[in-house]
């Protein structure tokens, strides 16, 4: 039997004979055993320790300084992690990595010869961390070996990051849906915008603590740029995790969905506006007649809108000051009563229907004019309204009499009679 070998079989044996003593001790505990023949036999076995502790000693003075090597590297390594000693190999270890509760990995060291230390990475070790090759503790060589626990630390400083790494894969599926894909460190996440519509994107959180490798699928990229991210560009693993980035994305999408969303009202509603998204304004301008002046509003889109309000400010103001502050009323509702779902636009709406109901530009026709739809009265009439008795004409297709001027807007505009809905090609 080799001295290193012998030695750790005497080692069993003081184990188990400290197992005794512990036993002896319960027995003691239990009434089973008299103090006295407790003490008898605890000396006795104390005894029989010591011998075995003084044989140690004996082997190890003889050792060769390869032997003292291998002796006190395979000490230091099973004293700080778990691994698995074969006494017919002396000198070699395999020893237990976790890297979480599912997986781990078995990396044989070989520490036979002090100055060549081999150590063997399995693939998928290799595939997270690099190579044994790439380990910084094999690169020079010292002049009294190489320490096998400064290898082993750097190994598990390693899977740490990746433990980290993994880390923000947990915590970016408690504020996202994220699917696995193939790889470890790559997940699919979905965000959700306006009617539920999904849009992916693959985030490799391999890098970490370097930034995250996004990669978005055409339909986000429609809306989103990667350049455009704050968080990417000023990435800080102190300061930011990785949902971080995914939130930044997933309000700049709600940003954008929304502001398309606007846009396409404000055209519904015939209403002009045109979107600066580089200052993030909104330019809105009412006019309930083409003889009425122009009243312009910019809408001043914040940061992380639509969770916050815009807010709106009215260029030039009405002449009608009872009117104008009937206006600002509504606007300061929309704002202090704002909510995610609301549509600026359909506020606009509403103001203008107030302008062209109060209005000195718009005949009493029109105002009594039919929805051709529900058959409800767009506009209430109002006496006194200027030139309502005023340049009538008369509709060929129904005979409905408008304002010349009103029925040029409509039919301009629609193409259409404003009464019937008939088609009318030109003016």
């Amino acid at each position: 039997m080799e001295p290193i070998e012998l030695i750790f079989k005497l080692r069993e044996g003081i184990d188990e004979t400290n197992f005794q003593i512990s036993d002896l001790k319960d027995q003691l505990s239990a009434g089973k055993l008299s103090i006295k023949e407790h003490e008898k036999k605890k000396k006795k076995l104390e005894k029989y320790i010591a011998e075995l502790n003084a044989r140690i000693d004996v082997i190890k003075k003889k050792f060769s300084p390869l032997q003292k090597y291998v002796l006190n590297q395979t000490d230091e390594v099973l004293e700080h992690y778990q691994a698995e000693l074969d006494l017919t190999q002396i000198g070699i270890l395999k020893v237990l990595f976790l890297l979480d509760q599912e997986t781990y990995f078995i990396v044989p060291v070989d520490f036979r010869d002090p100055k060549h230390v081999k150590v063997e990475f399995p693939t998928e070790l290799s595939d997270l961390i690099g190579s044994a090759d790439e380990l910084q503790a094999l690169k020079e060589v010292p002049a009294d070996g190489f320490q096998v626990k400064v290898i082993l630390d750097e190994i598990q400083s390693r899977l740490n990051s990746k433990q980290d790494m993994f880390n923000e894969i947990d915590l970016l599926s408690e504020q996202f849906t994220i699917s696995k894909t193939s790889s470890k460190t790559r997940v699919e996440v979905t965000l959700y915008g306006l009617d539920m519509q999904e849009f992916s994107l693959f985030v490799d959180v391999g890098p970490y603590p370097d930034p995250p490798v996004l990669q978005l699928t055409p339909s986000l990229q429609k809306h989103v740029s990667l350049n455009a991210l704050r968080i990417l560009k000023n990435w800080d693993p102190q300061r930011f995790h990785v949902y971080n980035v995914i939130q930044e994305i997933s309000l700049i999408l709600d940003k954008k969905l929304r502001l398309n969303r606007e846009m396409e009202l404000f055209e519904k509603f015939k209403i002009p506006a045109t979107l600066d998204e580089t200052n993030g304004i909104i330019k809105v301008v009412l006019q309930e007649s083409p003889q009425s002046p122009q009243i312009t509003f910019l809408i001043k889109i914040p940061p992380n809108y639509p969770h916050s309000p815009p807010l709106v400010e009215q260029v030039n103001p009405m002449s009608n000051e009872a009117l104008n502050e009937q206006i600002l009323t509504r606007l300061n509702q929309a704002t202090s009563e704002y909510l995610e779902l609301q549509n600026f636009a359909e506020v606009f709406s509403e103001i203008l229907d107030i302008m062209k109901e109060h209005s000195e530009y718009v005949c009493v026709e029109c105002k009594q004019f039919k929805c051709p739809t529900c058959g409800k009265n767009l506009f209430s009439s109002i006496a006194g309204v200027i030139g309502e008795n005023n340049c009538y004409r008369r509709t060929k297709c129904c005979g409905a009499t408008l304002h010349e001027c009103c029925y040029r807007f409509f039919v301009g505009r629609d193409h259409k009679c404003p009464a019937c809905g008939a088609a009318i090609s030109r003016l």
